[in-house]
């Protein structure tokens, strides 16, 4: 379980983005018609990070979801 992470710009250990406490689009935006996940802020950036959102397997399923109309979500 992970609850904190590194944030690559200020190599600084922050806690992960929470989605029940915290709001998706404070902390990240989808990059390349929403393949990528950018995180915006220190937490974003390490969250990102650390649960790997933008692993080639992840990337490839939100493209065959892109080209099917069905991401990003709204």
């Amino acid at each position: 379980m992970k609850t904190h992470g590194i944030d690559p710009v200020t190599n600084t250990t922050v806690t992960l983005f929470n989605p029940r406490t915290q709001k998706w689009s404070e902390h990240f935006i989808w990059e390349r018609e929403g393949a990528l996940i950018r995180g915006l802020t220190a937490c974003g950036r390490a969250t990102v990070l650390a649960l790997q959102l933008n692993n080639p397997y992840a990337v490839m399923v939100r493209q065959a979801w892109i080209s099917a109309g069905w991401h990003p979500p709204d």
